[in-house]
């Protein structure tokens, strides 16, 4: 985010900026205790508002995170009050450690793996792409190096505890590299079929988008290739 912010010409205090994030409860703790912090950051937020531009937000945790505990509230009132949809970024296949995601649902194949740099991470990985989760995913073993036919399945729908506004999403992001060659996926809302693709055959991260003509609130992807791709992420807006 550019933070340039001409802060010293605001006529806002502080609070009035984040309170539709915090109410009139003291939930951020600011240094001096002036709020000053996050002048650049909420005036950001403004101007894209205005202008209808998105700004995405990329946070560290732990497992609160996963679960997607306190994000999940953050989340909801950002999007409420700057008019943004979705969940934001996920893993493609289970959530790492079988974590109950609180805004998202997420079905799958049996086959997918998961290799992450941080918990457990796998000597046999020939490389230390991991994307910016520092996981990536794919639908069968990294020492499995045999041409077949392999096909996969991921669905995704809201969580029953996920807020109104991350219910539905209109845009995809799907973040993957494929060095061995081409592979087909499906896309899927409910048992609809909307489209199919053919991904080329990539040696560097790569980052496929999809436009949903209505919002959507059910995505299915049926993968098919000879071999697996390796996947950094998915995002929904």
């Amino acid at each position: 985010i550019d933070t340039q912010c001409a802060i010293s010409q605001m006529d806002v205090a502080p609070r009035d900026l984040y309170a539709p994030l915090v109410g009139d409860e003291n939930r951020i703790e600011f240094f001096n205790n002036d709020g000053k912090d996050l002048f650049s950051f909420f005036c950001k937020l403004e101007k894209a508002n205005e202008n209808g531009k998105k700004v995405r937000v990329l946070h560290f945790g732990d497992s609160q995170i996963l679960r997607d505990r306190g994000t999940k509230k953050l989340r909801s009132l950002l999007n409420q009050h700057y008019k943004g949809s979705g969940p934001g970024l996920q893993t493609v296949g289970r959530f790492l450690g079988g974590y109950e995601h609180r805004s998202l649902s997420c079905q799958h194949s049996s086959n997918w793996k998961f290799y992450d740099s941080f918990l457990f991470p796998v000597k046999s990985v020939p490389h230390n792409k991991y994307g910016m989760m520092s996981i990536f995913s794919r639908y069968g073993d990294i020492s499995d190096t045999v041409l077949k036919k392999r096909n996969a399945w991921v669905e995704y729908e809201p969580s029953k505890f996920a807020n109104d506004n991350v219910k539905n999403w209109q845009d995809i992001r799907m973040y993957y590299e494929s060095p061995k060659g081409d592979f087909t996926i499906r896309l899927y809302h409910k048992e609809m079929l909307i489209d199919t693709f053919v991904l080329s055959q990539t040696t560097s991260a790569t980052v496929f988008k999809y436009h949903f003509k209505e919002p959507v609130n059910h995505l299915r992807i049926e993968f098919s290739s000879e071999f697996t791709p390796d996947f950094y992420g998915i995002a929904f807006y």
